[in-house]
């Protein structure tokens, strides 16, 4: 039978990061600086993919050149020689196989790995990823075999493995670097829905109506929407929304509600999520950005005619209007803003109309979305930091192996190939008008024109 590469997305995966997660990456122990010496005898290896995948904006940056540039930065300013790391680039899994069999002669004693993949990831422009809800990997059952063979033949020979975001069947790694999970980025969202309404507060989220300032926001309630991608293996869309689900059930039928709420049995809300989910009329799946950003167009130009009865912008009724709708993506973000301003709105003119729109991915329409009032905020990570841990696990794995063996056994841990396996993970991040300087202009992730200053 033919084996796949596994996302860090699928339930294998996602499964078990609940309690804890948000601290996986941190040292709370200060181990004893080694010698220069010793740090600049360490040799790491770094392979990423040569490009990443078609599910993108056009205009996102090369999200494995910044993962290795950001890599090298954080390997020398650990201490290490340049001239010990090591960081390639492959097309194939064929050809990272190549290069972990030369990593091995070069003597490396750490290689950290992203396995090529095909339709699995979605980069976006701040290199940051979160996971493609489309796709499982690409079945290229010999070059994987052959990828296999090879890291364990580095293994075998002392070598630690890493895997970074992906891995590969059979595997049994060292360790494991993943983004945030589709569950925690849901319980971000909900936080952040939480924060907005209670504080009612235009300067976090964007464009609130202004007749609803003057009111208690305790006793207000708020028509909300969710559009979440259409339902795959990975169970994407339901950790994302059982996540959510989880942070905002208790604000449920008390301050916000769902249009559709006569259809929904407030008791079994989670598990009626997929009535959120984009869905085909033809039955062909929705595989591309454009896809996805198109069908959320016409799912949400359906909801504002159906829903509240907006064929046009003269008879809308300001009182049966969406308040806050939630996007799975930042691709569906934008499907959503494009729907309303052919209706006729825009935040500029509008913007007692203009719902708070939500997405996830930090993509770079996002960030300029939300810098000109169209979107209000969106989930991204900071993936400096997660390199930045990384490397000092990976230093603190050779230099002080005894101490890090304590360390890892207080990790959360996941069931990777059949092996518990220790996972370094970060917290998501809620990107909106208050923070987006700070979180991605002053770390260098993104330009004031990029970010539409």
């Amino acid at each position: 039978m033919n084996k796949k590469i596994l996302s860090f997305s699928i339930p294998l995966i996602l499964i078990g990061i609940i309690t804890g997660s948000l601290y996986l990456f941190v040292f709370h122990k200060t181990f004893t600086p080694e010698t220069p010496q010793k740090q600049n005898n360490l040799k790491i290896g770094v392979i990423m993919p040569s490009s990443w995948f078609s599910f993108v904006d056009n205009s996102t940056i090369d999200y494995p050149q910044h993962i290795k540039d950001t890599f090298f930065q954080t390997l020398t300013a650990a201490g290490l020689n340049s001239q010990n790391i090591y960081i390639e680039s492959a097309t194939t899994l064929g050809d990272q196989a190549e290069k972990v069999k030369i990593f091995s002669k070069n003597s490396v004693q750490a290689i950290i790995i992203s396995p090529v993949m095909d339709e699995n990831v979605l980069p976006d422009l701040l290199g940051l990823t979160i996971p493609n809800p489309y796709a499982m990997g690409k079945d290229t059952s010999f070059e994987q075999q052959e990828l296999k063979i090879s890291l364990n033949e580095a293994q075998k020979s002392g070598i630690k493995l890493i895997g970074w975001q992906n891995y590969i069947a059979g595997i049994k790694y060292d360790l494991f670097i993943q983004s945030p999970t589709a569950k925690l980025m849901g319980q971000k969202t909900g936080e952040w829905i939480n924060q907005y309404n209670e504080t009612n507060n235009s300067d976090s989220a964007n464009n609130m109506d202004k007749n609803n300032k003057q009111n208690n926001s305790t006793n207000l309630k708020k028509t909300m929407e969710i559009i979440l991608p259409e339902i795959t293996e990975n169970n994407y869309s339901k950790d994302f929304f059982s996540g959510f689900y989880d942070t905002v059930k208790t604000k449920i039928k008390n301050n916000l509600y769902f249009s559709i709420d006569n259809k929904l049995n407030p008791n079994t809300l989670p598990d009626q999520f997929s009535q959120f989910c984009l869905k085909r009329n033809n039955g062909k799946p929705i595989t591309t950005a454009a896809d996805e950003q198109s069908e959320a167009y016409k799912y949400m130009t359906k909801i504002l005619v159906n829903q509240y009865k907006l064929n046009t912008l003269y008879n809308f009724n300001p009182e049966k209007r969406p308040d806050i709708i939630i996007s799975g993506s930042d691709q569906i973000a934008q499907g959503v803003i494009n729907a309303l301003k052919d209706k006729g709105f825009a935040p500029s003119y509008d913007s007692s109309r203009w719902p708070t729109i939500i997405g996830v991915g930090g993509l770079k329409t996002s960030i300029w979305n939300i810098s000109n009032s169209f979107q209000s905020m969106t989930i991204v990570y900071d993936s400096n930091l997660l390199v930045k841990n990384t490397t000092e696990a990976i230093k603190n794995m050779l230099t002080n192996p005894q101490e890090i063996e304590k360390q890892l056994k207080l990790y959360s841990h996941l069931d990777i190939n059949g092996f518990q396996t220790a996972v370094i993970s970060t917290d998501p991040i809620a990107i909106d008008k208050t923070n987006e300087k700070s979180e991605l202009l002053d770390k260098g992730y993104i330009t004031p024109g990029e970010a539409g200053l």
